[in-house]
């Protein structure tokens, strides 16, 4: 397991740091970007909206049946994982030559 606690999924499998890999923590996420000008009260507001939406006992089932683990954070907790993510990967990624193509 990549992330820093186990899975519910699979509790018996330990995490990279767990195995003796530590540092080597990524945890996948998904979030919605909206433009950078949209009002504050909006941003808030489509958040809210998601984080009820992940909260129904329908959400939940139907990622579970995906291996999802929802959870939520706000608009500003996930602006630092996106600027986290990028200062971590944005080396990598520029060492390895990569180009996008369309």
């Amino acid at each position: 397991m990549t992330g820093a606690t186990r899975s519910s999924f699979l509790p018996d499998v330990p995490t990279l740091t767990e195995a003796g890999f530590p540092g080597l923590e990524i945890t996948e996420w998904q979030g919605l970007f909206v433009p950078a000008k949209t009002p504050p009260a909006v941003v808030h507001a489509l958040n809210r909206a998601v984080r009820d939406a992940l909260d129904t006992a329908e959400v939940k089932a139907g990622l579970i049946k995906l291996s999802f683990e929802a959870g939520g954070t706000s608009p500003e907790q996930f602006a630092d994982i996106v600027r986290t993510d990028i200062a971590r990967w944005e080396p990598i990624v520029k060492d390895s030559g990569f180009t996008p193509e369309n």
